[in-house]
């Protein structure tokens, strides 16, 4: 599994950030915009069918430099 973050759009304006497990960013695209009924992980709660649009991507770790062992963004 991987860590998908998340920006969903809803109808009443509200914006949703959350990071999923899922295998992929199509299956959290899928699992948002092409079903319907009650999305309820974690304690969020929302009608698919208010969802307007997804962004999604999947969350990367920093990158460490080996000499100098600091984070590199």
């Amino acid at each position: 599994m991987k860590e998908i973050v998340t920006n969903v759009s809803l109808c009443n304006g509200h914006v949703i950030k959350m990071v999923l497990e899922r295998e992929s960013v199509e299956a959290v695209i899928e699992e948002l915009l092409e079903s319907s009924g009650t999305f309820n992980e974690d304690g969020v709660s929302f009608l698919k069918d208010h969802v307007i649009s997804v962004e999604a991507s999947e969350k990367r770790l920093p990158r460490t430099s080996t000499d100098a062992k600091k984070y590199v963004p």
